[in-house]
């Protein structure tokens, strides 16, 4: 009886999240639709796409020459590089020879209490002219409507910060394991509310792509408010959400693409950024794990554990047999709509528990790192858990 009781909450539960991320898979729109209003096109706003770039020389060309060859054609690329030890900075210098609208900027030396990227974006900003922002990631490789497309949004929608979902580019089993489950989370959060909403937690932007006003990101402070931040675009976003400023989020795959990770280390190293910047206690990332667990795993075990801890087969036993297919079915639709809606293969969907082990794992192991050290590290600089305190300090 206790477990059919148990079950009956999760279904219910479940039933709820279902409904949400049934309703976000339809209002996810996609960027690539906008069009510039009739006034736009024919004074066109001068947009600075702001690009910072550290040991990316594997990445950049392709993303300057992306961008280069933009539909949108009143624009600024300034590439600041940060301090790289590898070659960056002379194909950004090659590059611009050819391309006049790009312009290299020699990034000055890391000052205290801010990290890498903040303090980049900073630079960028203040050597920038555009009425509008595009900060994104020297990772990125854009198509010719990328720029077009998010100013359109931005303007069509009247928000004054934007953020898009990049197709992720994925090669290795690690990867599609854990990428493919951030891309599951994106159509959680309740859309419909975001746009009206003055909750920081709703601030869920994306840094390989953030269109910001740039009248209101001067009156803000910029990155200069979240200067310590391991996570500068959801730190950014919320900031926006709190001084009431409407952020949303966008579906972006058909406008530009990025291969986050490489290998496993890079996966965990980012992934610790990222969850040092959003949980600032063991107890947030404990919470975490559980919630991961009891609704997104647990349902797999028991479906394969009932025959074995039921004795007979009684009408107790379909009810709960029933209600554990209702969960696992579920957690498939919502897999296959963000495979439909953002990226990924089907068939990783029927892998969803092998997903939820990586990222209970990393959790874990985030647990334990968190106590014998204060600090993960990103691009070769160490980010500490001060940034943490700062920044949900600053956005209670």
């Amino acid at each position: 009886m206790a477990l059919l009781i148990y079950n009956i909450i999760i279904s219910f539960l479940l039933l709820i999240f279902f409904i949400n991320y049934f309703i976000n898979f339809i209002y996810f729109k996609d960027i690539s639709n906008f069009k510039l209003p009739h006034s736009m096109k024919e004074k066109k706003p001068l947009v600075s796409i702001l690009i910072p770039a550290r040991n990316e020389e594997k990445n950049i060309k392709d993303c300057l020459i992306s961008l280069a060859k933009q539909t949108y054609c009143n624009i600024e690329i300034l590439v600041l590089d940060d301090d790289s030890n590898d070659g960056t900075a002379s194909i950004i210098k090659n590059i611009s020879k050819t391309f006049k609208k790009i312009k290299l900027i020699k990034g000055k030396p890391l000052k205290d209490y801010w990290t890498g990227k903040n303090y980049a974006c900073h630079q960028l900003y203040r050597r920038s002219k555009g009425e509008y922002l595009f900060f994104t990631d020297a990772d990125t490789v854009h198509q010719n409507n990328s720029v077009e497309s998010a100013l359109s949004c931005l303007v069509s929608e009247k928000l004054d910060i934007l953020s898009a979902c990049p197709e992720q580019i994925m090669k290795s089993f690690h990867e599609r394991m854990v990428i493919n489950l951030i891309s599951f989370q994106l159509l959680i959060p309740p859309l419909l509310f975001i746009k009206r909403s003055k909750i920081p937690v709703f601030g869920s932007g994306i840094g390989s792509l953030l269109l910001v006003k740039r009248n209101i990101y001067k009156k803000i402070g910029g990155h200069s408010i979240i200067r310590s931040s391991c996570v500068e675009d959801t730190a950014i976003s919320k900031l926006f959400i709190k001084m009431g400023y409407k952020f949303m989020i966008f579906n972006g795959v058909k406008t530009y693409s990025t291969r986050l990770y490489d290998n496993f280390g890079e996966i965990y190293n980012g992934f610790c950024r990222i969850f040092m910047g959003n949980f600032k206690s063991k107890i947030s990332i404990s919470l975490v794990i559980l919630v991961l667990f009891v609704f997104f795993l647990f349902p797999f075990f028991m479906l394969l554990l009932l025959p074995f801890i039921t004795f007979y087969a009684d009408i107790l036993f379909y009810v709960n047999l029933f209600l554990l297919l209702f969960q696992v079915l579920i957690i498939l639709l919502a897999r296959l709509m963000a495979v439909i809606k953002i990226n990924g293969k089907i068939y990783d969907i029927f892998l969803h528990p092998i997903s939820i082990f990586y990222m209970i794992f990393m959790n874990l192991k985030l647990i334990f790192q968190k106590r014998k050290g204060a600090y993960t590290s990103w691009k070769g600089r160490k980010l500490y858990r001060y940034s943490v305190n700062f920044v949900n300090d600053l956005l209670k």
